[in-house]
C-alpha cells in the first residue's frame, strides 16, 4: 500500500497555541521588565522543558500542553478543549532563611500575576492569531508550591490556562502563528525548546 497523503502534515492546532503562548510571555515580559526597568522581571521562556531547574539560571517559565478535549466534529473540522500549564520558578538569595523565602514568593506571586493579566488582556483575546482560531481563553486556575528539592528560596508557580479553538484540516488556519519566526525563534537546547527575542 503507498501513502495517500502527498504533503507535510503541519502542526496541530495545539502545537501552535503552546508555542503562542510561549512566544506571548516572553515578548511581554520582556516588555514589562524594560518599562520597570527591573532585571528582576527577567525571564526565559521553554516549552515542554526536561531537567530540573537550577537557581543560578534566574526566573524561568515552562509552557506545557497538559491536555485536550476534541469534540464537534465534521469531515473537515474540530473543536478544541486545551488545557496549558504555565509554571513559574523563581529563587532568590538571603542571609536569613525567611528573608530568601519570603522574597523568593514575592517574587513568584508577582511574575505569576503578570502572566495572568498578559493573558487577561484584550490584546489576546485571540491569542494573536488569526480570527476563528481562539474562541476563548481563560485562567482556571494559580497554585503555587515550594520547589521538591527542598530548596526554600526557590518556589514554584503553575498558571493554568484553557483555550478552546477550532482546527480545520483542510486549510492548515489551525496553525498560524503571529510570532514565532517573525519576533521570537525557537532554540533547541540541553533541557529543551527555548524562545529567545529575535535582535
Amino acid at each position: 500500500m503507498s501513502a495517500l497523503i502527498s504533503t507535510k502534515l503541519l502542526p496541530r492546532s495545539y502545537e501552535a497555541i503552546r508555542d503562542q503562548i510561549a512566544a506571548i510571555i516572553l515578548v511581554e515580559m520582556e516588555n514589562q521588565r524594560l518599562l520597570y526597568r527591573d532585571d528582576n522581571l527577567s525571564v526565559s521562556v521553554f516549552c515542554e522543558r526536561f531537567g530540573s531547574y537550577d537557581p543560578a539560571e534566574g526566573n524561568v517559565i515552562n509552557v506545557v500542553l497538559a491536555s485536550g478535549v476534541f469534540d464537534n466534529h465534521s469531515i473537515f473540522t474540530q473543536r478544541d478543549e486545551l488545557v496549558y500549564y504555565i509554571d513559574v520558578f523563581t529563587s532568590s538569595s538571603g542571609s536569613i532563611l525567611a528573608q530568601g523565602d519570603n522574597r523568593v514568593s514575592v517574587l513568584n506571586h508577582r511574575i505569576v500575576g503578570m502572566v495572568n493579566a498578559i493573558f487577561n488582556d484584550q490584546a489576546y483575546v485571540r491569542l494573536g492569531l488569526a480570527n476563528g482560531i481562539i474562541e476563548s481563553r481563560r485562567t482556571t486556575n494559580i497554585s503555587f508550591s515550594p520547589y521538591p528539592e527542598d530548596n526554600d528560596f526557590v518556589k514554584i508557580g503553575r498558571l493554568t490556562l484553557t483555550v478552546t479553538a477550532h482546527e480545520d484540516f483542510r486549510d492548515g488556519s489551525g496553525t498560524m502563528e503571529a510570532y514565532l519566526n517573525t519576533v521570537v525563534k525557537l532554540s533547541e537546547t540541553d533541557k529543551g525548546f527555548k524562545f529567545e527575542i529575535i535582535n
